[in-house]
This record gives structure tokens, sequence and C-alpha cells, in this order.
């Protein structure tokens, strides 16, 4: 993800797991879920409050992040 002000993290994981099992199980490509699941949890850092998550800020930093292959 690309570099956000970080001032809560309680449920960043959470958004991750949710993201990816929601994807799996629909089916959906493996690199556009965990980019969307990287962009949820790097949403949800950015606010105090716990699962008040901006979808303008899911949107803005689901288009800066990069999935690279490791191999």
């Amino acid at each position: 993800p690309p570099k956000v002000k970080m001032v809560n993290t309680v449920g960043s994981g959470d958004c991750v797991v949710a993201v990816l099992t929601m994807g799996i199980k629909n089916g959906d490509d493996l690199r556009e879920t965990l980019r969307k699941a990287v962009a949820l949890s790097a949403a949800s850092v950015t606010t105090f409050e716990n699962g008040e998550i901006s979808e303008d800020k899911v949107r803005e930093i689901y288009k800066k992040a990069e999935i690279f292959n490791l191999s």
C-alpha cells in the first residue's frame, strides 16, 4: 500500500481476513482480492473510529496499491 498516517490499528487484520475470505468464496481473482484487502486494511488504520472506514479513502488507496510477484 502507499504510506498512510496510521492512527489506530484495531481491526485492520480483520479487514484483510474478511476481504480475502469473501474474494476466495466468490472465486474472485486473487491478485485483485489481495489489492482490495490491502486497501481496506490501510484505510482502516487512518481513522480513530473502529469500523468507520471512508469508501473514498479505500478507493484512493486501492488506486495506489501495488501487488508484486516475489518469485
